[in-house]
């Protein structure tokens, strides 16, 4: 049995992914999370996993790799994703599980300092044997494939430990006061992103925005390459309900600032970063 034909078997949707990238590549006005594999064509090289029944707990660092090692439930269904996030020696991985239906689980681990991505229902990972866009290939490592041999995650598991200083979405933005690590950089980075697109920032001043906050705030900051990638994921991100209640309370931050030299129109945003 190969992984696609797995998930297929017991009815979690897959959807096809843009050769090279980690972009749904369905058909125009169809959402990645509707994707109905069993009436159109199947996924014939990358492919996207909808995650609801399966949750990812994902480790692109070597510290947060090491972190699951230890405190993590084991599972059999263990998945090598791409390279570490910080360009290190190694691999992240993808570890599955199985909740109960109608789960509610936060996106992040959040203890002894670490942000560690925790994937459910709403989002999806790459499925095992895709290509990854670096040229490496998402690779299981042998298991039975019996679904009953994916654990269930505990209810009762401890995501924050206060270690972590976390931004709510919700709140009024401020900027970093102190640098955005590895651990933390995906996740301000599209707290950020959701803020902008709250507010009705053009899309286009928006990824100026991101680009300015990455190399300001991220150390190091995200290569071109993965931001340019990301950036339209995060911005087409389906929006929650309480979506719009989340602004900034000084819009003002949003004020921009044309300077037009030798014919070049350079776009800042004052305030905001």
């Amino acid at each position: 049995m190969t992984p696609l034909e797995f998930f297929l078997a017991h009815r979690v949707a897959v959807f096809p992914i843009a050769t090279g990238a980690k972009t749904p590549a369905v058909a125009k006005g169809t959402h990645w999370a509707d994707w109905d594999d069993f009436l159109r064509a199947r996924p014939t090289s990358a492919y996207g996993v909808v995650l609801g029944s399966l949750v990812v707990v994902d480790t692109d660092q070597p510290a947060t790799s090491e972190w699951a090692n230890a405190h993590v439930p084991p599972t059999p269904f263990m998945v090598l994703s791409g390279p570490y996030h910080s360009g290190g020696m190694g691999r992240g991985v993808h570890r599955y599980y199985r909740v109960p239906p109608a789960s509610s689980w936060p996106p992040y681990i959040r203890r002894d300092g670490l942000n560690i991505e925790f994937r459910r229902a709403g989002q999806y990972v790459l499925g095992p044997a895709s290509p990854h866009p670096s040229g490496l290939t998402y690779d299981a490592a042998p298991w039975s494939w019996a679904w009953d041999d994916i654990p269930c995650f505990p209810s009762d598991f401890v995501f924050e430990d206060g270690s972590v200083g976390v931004s709510r979405v919700g709140a009024a933005y401020a900027e970093p006061t102190a640098p955005v690590t590895e651990s933390n950089r995906t996740a301000e980075l599209f707290r950020y992103v959701r803020h902008l697109k709250a507010n009705e920032v053009d899309r286009d001043l928006a990824w100026t925005a991101t680009q300015f906050f990455n190399t300001r705030f991220c150390h190091p900051p995200k290569s071109d390459r993965w931001l340019a990638s990301w950036f339209g994921r995060a911005w087409g991100h389906r929006d929650r309900p309480d979506f719009k209640q989340c602004v900034f309370e000084d819009t003002s931050a949003f004020a921009v600032v044309r300077d037009d030299h030798d014919d070049l129109e350079v776009i800042h945003v004052e305030g905001a970063l």
